[in-house]
């Protein structure tokens, strides 16, 4: 039986789609990035369907180094257009590659006007088109470099953050399914993972500098005595304010929540809210952006690394 294609809301209302493939429900989120492969296998996205703001997709090559997460990505994304040149039906064939569902020819200004009054709400891509489904290769779990040698916890951190540790001359030893048996030949920790109970209380009693990025650091900022906002941001090129230099940077964020309260002295708030977004308290560090080389570099050197 045909159906319409588009995206059906759990409150009953249809947004039309002109194109697209498979099938898939999930938390209908506004992205306003144009990362369309890096945000899309965020581990942080996964289950979600991304509408993107960015009217057009398709005119930047289809760049595999650019995938974020092998474990984790959408459940589904949802464009207006994608351009009808080479690269734009690179980017068609990896997301069916992918096993992500599309939606194109949606007007995503009114879809982004409706999300912006009713908050996050779940929804469902519905197509006649089945997907395949790929698995791609996993890396390798090790960075040797010249400086200090940092733990990574995880597949989470993403791809960009840890091309500029290694740019700033970090040693990277990936650890996916538990901590190393002993932190005596390692300088830091730094993850991004969603901590279990176990590696949460881990983190908290080692006593070398954690760096902890996006989920991590509300997971230990909360177990600290923090507190979450049940609110999403997916954006790039945000602005927020160091505290103490009274400094602006913009930097990205992609999160299902935010924080609210930090425990510890907050490093940077949310220029237009005033809501934290880094912290420190004794070794540990969090901060829920992206951060850019330069912050990047000034926060680990707070943090003694």
């Amino acid at each position: 039986m045909s159906i319409a294609k588009g995206l059906y809301m759990e409150d009953g209302t249809f947004f039309a789609a002109k194109a697209g493939y498979g099938n898939g429900e999930g938390q209908v989120t506004m992205v306003r990035a144009a990362n369309f492969i890096e945000i899309a296998t965020d581990s942080l996205a996964e289950g979600m369907i991304l509408c993107f703001s960015f009217p057009e997709a398709g005119f930047a090559p289809v760049d595999f180094k650019e995938i974020e997460s092998l474990t984790g990505k959408a459940k589904g994304v949802v464009v207006q257009k994608i351009a009808s040149t080479r690269n734009g039906r690179a980017l068609r064939d990896f997301y069916q590659s992918q096993g992500i569902a599309l939606l194109e020819g949606v007007d995503t200004r009114v879809l982004g006007f409706y999300l912006n009054s009713h908050g996050n709400a779940n929804g469902k891509i519905k197509t006649n088109t089945d997907l395949n489904e790929r698995i791609v290769r996993r890396p390798s779990y090790s960075l040797p470099n010249s400086g200090p040698r940092l733990a990574v916890l995880g597949e989470e951190v993403a791809n960009n953050l840890l091309r500029l540790l290694v740019k700033l001359g970090y040693e990277l030893d990936f650890y996916v399914d538990e901590l190393p048996p002993d932190f005596t030949q390692i300088q830091g920790i730094i993850t991004a993972k969603n901590l279990s109970d176990s590696w949460q209380k881990s983190l908290l009693n080692v006593q070398i500098p954690v760096i902890a990025i996006s989920e991590a650091a509300q997971k230990l900022a909360v177990s600290l005595g923090g507190e979450l906002l049940e609110q999403s941001l997916f954006t790039e090129s945000y602005p927020v304010l160091e505290v103490k230099t009274g400094q602006t940077v913009t930097v990205d964020f992609r999160l299902k929540n935010l924080l609210k309260k930090v425990p510890g002295e907050p490093l940077y708030i949310d220029l237009l809210t005033t809501r934290p977004v880094a912290f420190v308290i004794n070794n540990i560090l969090g901060f829920e952006f992206l951060p850019d080389i330069f912050t990047l570099k000034k926060l680990l050197r707070r943090v003694g690394l």
